[in-house]
């Protein structure tokens, strides 16, 4: 028996499923790879590019598994991808990109001050934490996934979580007051 990209067979055998599977989930993948960059669009994009392509060389053996497990599956390597990164590097913090193409955030109708308070708080965090930050609250990973995700330990993961929120909470709690008001 071949497999897909071995030679013996055209590399996008199986295709339709994948170019599903990543319509349906390669939204949500860029949206947190652009806020784990700190909205650097550029980076964002190639990390997501990997990522996909990383999944799609074993998709053969993937597909049978259920599309959140494979998503996540996704975010995992589009993760580490960026850590290479910024470890080959050898930054702590991404470049400023102003020529970045505008990017339209999922935010409310009218943004408050105090939504782009709350937006700018976590852009402003060091990757490694910005990456805790989008894995643990927008994607809903535990503190294991975290750890095995980013290679650090789970107490580490929990301490990152810990000053997020220690930072975050108090802005959190205006943008949750300025939309009760309906101001947002």
């Amino acid at each position: 028996m071949t497999r897909a990209g071995d030679g013996n067979q055209p590399f996008l055998a199986g295709s339709a499923e994948f170019v599903e599977f990543y319509r349906r989930t390669c939204p949500r993948v860029l949206d947190s790879a652009r806020r784990m960059s700190g909205h650097d669009h550029y980076l964002a994009e190639e990390v997501t590019q990997q990522a996909f392509f990383e999944i799609y060389r074993c998709w053969t053996v993937r597909q049978v598994r259920p599309e959140e497990s494979n998503r996540r599956y996704v975010v995992r390597i589009m993760a580490n991808k960026l850590a290479d990164h910024y470890r080959h590097a050898g930054r702590l913090a991404p470049w400023e990109n102003d020529a970045a193409p505008a990017w339209v955030d999922p935010e409310p109708d009218e943004p408050t001050a105090e939504y782009h308070m709350l937006r700018q708080l976590i852009d402003e965090q060091p990757p490694r934490r910005r990456a805790v930050i989008v894995l643990y609250f927008l994607e809903d990973f535990d503190y294991d996934e975290i750890a095995r995700t980013l290679e650090m330990k789970a107490s580490t993961v929990r301490t990152h979580v810990q000053r997020a929120r220690a930072a975050l909470l108090p802005y959190a709690e205006q943008l949750r007051r300025a939309m009760e008001e309906g101001r947002s």
